[in-house]
């Protein structure tokens, strides 16, 4: 596949949220390959942009490996099959690399939605809100800075040879948080990263949705003091310090490592802190008792007003606000896109 830009969707076992991604893309001319790990193909007529590949015995990184090595474009974008990125912060962010040839991936902002076919809910923006650069020369601190505070950079716009770099170095893992750091390690070793003041895109955060990509999500504290998974890390450690010396053959291998050893724990730390986040947790329970005692008819009611305003809403923020700096271009981009995203996800079945 060639172009500029090119598009890899894993998915597994979510046909409803595929058939929604299907319709979203093929509202565009990129170039998208779906990779699917579910044990049964799922039957839909895609458009001719969209290419579609059953692999049912493949992980998920090994999967995507093998699309990012089918293409010949210039950059690629990983995007969950419940997810969305903006075609036009994805045209924004890509013209950013034609002309910083010192970044090796770029970021935006982005939100969050739920959508259970009766409420769509946003939250926007929610993550990576604030603008960052990388402006350390030097690929350890450089590295260091993308994870003090942590910067998830997993969906972002990346150079060709920076993804498969990156998911390369994590054939042998079966962790997908390992997964998701390991982007920030390669494309800072790789070049440096940024965010712009663009929508880049929308997470489904629908209660259900998200446990259902893989079969292996077991906590990262539970995967990193596992000795059976030694073997795992350490083919890890070894991938990505080869990386380490192919874009900087007099890098201090030992101070490299210590970095990785830093990262590992510091993300350990992290991953308990989420889990363990009662007071969220525990005022999600209280609504559901209160959703269940709501009697059906103030339900339907409230559905059927909350959908009919959502799916009418205008774009929430302006141009002065802190994500647009001011950027009338990076506004008037993230109104577009906000609107097809809005309109795709009212017009189609929920992800679950």
């Amino acid at each position: 596949m060639s172009g500029t830009v090119g598009v890899i969707i894993p998915s597994y076992r979510r046909p409803q949220a595929l058939r929604r991604a299907a319709d979203y893309w093929s509202h565009s001319s990129l170039p998208v390959l779906i990779v699917d790990g579910s044990p049964e193909p799922t039957l839909i007529k895609f458009a001719d942009n969209i290419k579609y590949e059953h692999h049912p015995t493949s992980p998920m990184q090994v999967r995507i490996l093998a699309a990012a090595k089918s293409y010949s474009t210039e950059y690629l974008v990983l995007c969950a099959d419940d997810d969305f990125f903006g075609f036009d912060a994805i045209k924004i962010a890509a013209e950013f690399l034609d002309r910083s040839p010192k970044f090796s991936a770029v970021q935006g902002w982005g939100g969050t939605f739920s959508y259970d076919g009766r409420t769509l809910n946003w939250n926007l923006p929610d993550y990576l809100s604030e603008a960052f650069e990388t402006i350390d020369d030097h690929p350890i601190r450089r590295m260091r800075s993308l994870f003090e505070p942590y910067r998830t950079i997993f969906y972002s716009v990346f150079r060709l040879q920076t993804f498969i770099d990156g998911f390369q170095s994590i054939q042998s893992t079966s962790s997908l948080f390992i997964q998701e750091i390991n982007q920030n390690v390669v494309a800072a070793l790789s070049g440096h990263v940024c965010s712009l003041p663009i929508f880049l895109n929308a997470r489904d955060r629908t209660p259900g949705v998200s446990m259902l990509i893989s079969p292996e999500r077991r906590p990262f504290a539970d995967w990193i003091l596992d000795p059976q998974t030694k073997t795992e890390r350490e083919s890890w450690k070894h991938s990505v310090s080869g990386i380490a010396q192919k874009y900087h053959p007099s890098i201090n291998q030992a101070e490299f490592e210590d970095a990785l050893n830093e990262v590992l724990l510091g993300f350990t730390t992290i991953d308990s802190m989420v889990s363990g986040n009662f007071g969220t947790n525990l005022r999600q329970s209280v609504r559901r008792i209160a959703a269940r005692f709501e009697p059906a008819s103030f339900k339907r009611k409230r559905w059927a007003r909350s959908l009919n305003l959502a799916s009418k809403a205008e774009y929430p923020l302006g141009p002065d606000s802190p994500n647009h700096q001011g950027n009338v271009d990076s506004w008037h981009a993230a109104q577009q896109d906000w609107t097809l995203i809005r309109d795709v996800i009212v017009n189609n079945e929920p992800a679950i």
